[in-house]
């Protein structure tokens, strides 16, 4: 299915304008940090996929995104960073998928 390029491009716009925002930083309490050390849940590997994000691990992060949606598959979240993810390694089809 080929979608018309109008609607790439405001999709892409959409998206591409979050990723200008900086991303917040996120605090942990003291006893997230173990969990960090090791995920195991899909909020853990969200967590661990955004510090890795910030540090410019692009893969790492997609790594991360990915076992946080197989552990969850409706974690909009997840999608919408690793979208953000494929936008700065320019896979812009991968990132329209993940923000739809």
């Amino acid at each position: 299915m080929s979608l018309p390029l109008s609607s790439i491009l405001v999709t892409l716009s959409l998206g591409l304008g979050f990723v200008s925002l900086p991303l917040p930083i996120q605090y942990l309490p003291v006893n997230a940090i173990a969990q960090v050390n090791s995920p195991s849940t899909a909020q853990d590997f969200l967590d661990q996929g955004v510090k890795q994000l910030q540090q410019g691990d692009l893969e790492a992060a997609i790594n991360n995104f990915n076992e946080a949606i197989r552990l969850n598959p409706n974690y909009a979240q997840a999608y919408g960073n690793r979208g953000i993810v494929y936008s700065r390694l320019q896979q812009y089809e991968k990132a329209l998928a993940d923000y739809n």
